[in-house]
C-alpha cells in the first residue's frame, strides 16, 4: 500500500466515469480499476446481483452495503499493489425510494489523495442512460438528473476538503484533463 495513489472518480450513474477511466487507462499502465457495484456483489458473495438490483435494495442496506464495499476495496488493494488505483463510484445513489448520500466516513475510508467529479449536461446523461441497454437506471427528467448532480457535487466539494483531498470537476471528453489528475 505504501507510495500507491488513490484516485476516487465520482459522478452519476451514466455520466461516461467508467468510460473515461477506461481511455485513461490505455495511456496509464500499472494501474487498477475498482467499481463499487463490483465489489459490493464480490463482498457480499452474490454474483449474480446488478448494480440496479443493489441500488433498489432499502435504504438501511444501501447504506450497510458500504461496509463491505470498503473491506472489499482494501482486499483488493492489498492483494493487487499497483501504484496507482482508481475508484470509481457514487456519492448519491438514485434509490426507487428517493436518493441516499454516501457518508463521508465511508469515503474517508478510502483513503483517497484526489476525488474526481464528472459531470455532463442532464441531457446528454439522460441519452447515455436511455441509450445503455445493459443496465436498467431510472428514468429521471433532466431537471432532477441536473439537481442530482448538483448534489453530488456539492458532496465531492465537501468531503475532499473535510479531507484534504484534491478536488477537480472533469467532462467525459476532458480525457487530457482527466489523465493529468491520474500521473501528478
Amino acid at each position: 500500500m505504501r507510495g500507491q495513489r488513490i484516485i476516487g472518480v465520482f459522478g452519476l450513474s451514466g455520466v461516461g466515469k467508467s468510460t473515461l477511466i477506461s481511455q485513461a487507462r490505455r495511456a496509464v499502465t500499472s494501474s487498477l480499476h475498482l467499481q463499487a457495484s463490483a465489489l459490493i456483489k464480490d463482498g457480499l458473495r452474490h454474483p449474480e446481483a446488478t448494480s440496479e438490483s443493489l441500488r433498489q435494495r432499502p435504504r438501511e442496506q444501501v447504506r450497510s452495503n458500504q461496509d463491505v464495499l470498503v473491506d472489499t476495496f482494501w482486499r483488493a488493494v492489498r492483494s493487487q499493489p499497483e501504484p496507482l488505483v482508481i475508484f470509481d463510484g457514487h456519492l448519491v445513489i438514485d434509490t426507487d425510494n428517493g436518493l441516499v448520500e454516501i457518508p463521508q466516513e465511508v469515503i474517508e475510508e478510502l483513503r483517497l489523495l484526489v476525488m474526481v467529479h464528472v459531470e455532463d449536461d442532464a441531457a446528454k446523461i439522460a441519452e447515455r442512460r436511455a441509450r445503455d441497454r445493459r443496465r436498467t437506471r431510472p428514468v429521471r427528467s433532466e431537471e432532477a438528473l441536473d439537481e442530482h448532480q448538483q448534489l453530488s457535487r456539492r458532496l465531492c466539494e465537501s468531503y475532499a476538503s473535510a479531507l484534504g483531498a484534491t478536488m477537480a470537476v472533469c467532462r467525459p471528453e476532458e480525457l487530457d484533463r482527466f489523465k493529468s489528475f491520474l500521473t501528478r
